[in-house]
C-alpha cells in the first residue's frame, strides 16, 4: 500500500488544474485538429487512469476520495487506449464517450456527498451541488443531438473543466 497520501492528493489537484487548462485551452480553440484534441483527450485518460490506480492504493483518512478508483482508473486507461489507437473512428462518438465517464464520475461523487454527509463533513453540500452540476453536463453531452463539431468541442471543453473543478474540489476537501 502507498502511504504518501500528501504526494497521491497533490498529484490529483495538478491532475484537476491540468483537465481544467486543457478545458479552457479547448473552450477557446474548438477548431483545433481533432485528431490531436482525441489524441490528447486519449493521453489525459491513460495519466487519469494511472493516478485513480495510484489513488485506489492510497489511504486518506475517510477513505471517500478514492473509492471508486480501482474501477475508475481501468476503465479510463482502456479508454485512453482506445482513443490513441482508434482516434479516427472516436472523433463521432466522443462526445457520448467524455459524457459517459463525466456521467459516471459524478454519479459516483453523488455518493461520495451523501458518505462525505454521513462523516460530518461541513463540505458534503458543495460536492452534492457540484457533482450534480456534473452528472447533468455529462448527461447533455449524451443525449443532446449536436452537429456542429465546433459546439461539441465546447461541451466537451466545458465538462472537462466541471470535472476537473469537481475532482480538485473533492480531494482538497475529503483528505486530510
Amino acid at each position: 500500500m502507498v502511504t504518501n497520501a500528501k504526494l497521491t492528493k497533490n498529484t490529483h489537484i495538478v491532475f484537476s488544474l491540468m483537465l481544467i487548462a486543457f478545458g479552457v485551452f479547448v473552450l477557446i480553440n474548438p477548431l483545433a485538429t481533432t485528431e490531436v484534441m482525441v489524441k490528447i483527450i486519449g493521453g489525459l485518460f491513460l495519466l487519469y487512469g494511472v493516478i485513480k490506480l495510484v489513488g485506489y492504493v492510497t489511504k486518506d483518512k475517510y477513505q471517500l476520495a478514492f473509492q471508486f478508483d480501482l474501477a475508475m482508473g481501468i476503465f479510463a486507461i482502456i479508454i485512453g487506449i482506445i482513443l490513441i489507437v482508434r482516434y479516427e473512428k472516436i472523433i463521432e462518438v466522443l462526445p457520448i464517450v467524455v459524457g459517459f465517464l463525466i456521467l459516471m464520475d459524478g454519479g459516483l461523487k453523488i455518493q461520495t456527498a451523501i458518505d462525505s454527509r454521513r462523516f460530518g463533513l461541513k463540505v458534503w453540500k458543495a460536492i452534492l451541488v457540484i457533482a450534480i452540476i456534473t452528472t447533468i453536463a455529462g448527461a447533455v453531452l449524451i443525449i443532446a443531438p449536436v452537429e456542429s463539431i465546433k459546439l461539441i468541442m465546447r461541451l466537451v471543453a466545458i465538462n472537462i473543466i466541471v470535472d476537473g473543478i469537481l475532482n480538485f474540489w473533492v480531494v482538497r476537501n475529503t483528505m486530510a
